[in-house]
Parts: structure tokens; sequence; C-alpha cells
């Protein structure tokens, strides 16, 4: 009984830990915007994706949706679009 609430508290408190990466990497694009300034699309998605955010995340971000980001970064790794 201990262990499987143990091991119930232990999983609860990993997935915290991912959240609150996931909230620490959203806060620090929103603080530098001006990072994003002036690059297209594409590469904002590619730069979202590569720290690891969400499809879903990026799409809100990017102000996009899911579906596109999923297809534009197929094709970003197809190298049919260059960032």
């Amino acid at each position: 009984m201990l262990d499987e609430n143990y091991r119930s508290i232990l999983e609860r408190l990993d997935k915290l830990i991912e959240l609150l990466e996931l909230l620490t990497k959203v806060v620090a694009i929103s603080l530098n915007k001006n990072a994003f300034e002036g690059k297209k699309k594409a590469e904002q998605i590619f730069l979202l994706n590569d720290i690891g955010l969400t499809r879903d995340l990026i799409a809100i971000i990017a102000d996009s949706t899911p579906e596109s980001v999923s297809s534009l970064l197929s094709q970003i790794k197809a190298g049919k679009i260059k960032v």
C-alpha cells in the first residue's frame, strides 16, 4: 500500500516537473518576443519545436493549427522548406 502511494506521488511529481519545464519555456518565449520578430512562420514553428514545445502549444503561439504545424514540420524535415 505504501509503495503504491509512494509511486503515485512520484508519478505526479514527475508530471509537475514536466509541466513546470514547459511553462518555463513559454514564459521565456513570451519575455523574448523580439527573438521571433521578422522571422517567417516556418522559422518560428521550427524554433518552437526545437525547444520541445508540443504541436498544440506551438499552434497557439504561432497563431496556427496543430495540423498546419505538423504539416509544416514534415515539410521542413523532408527538405521542402528551408529554415
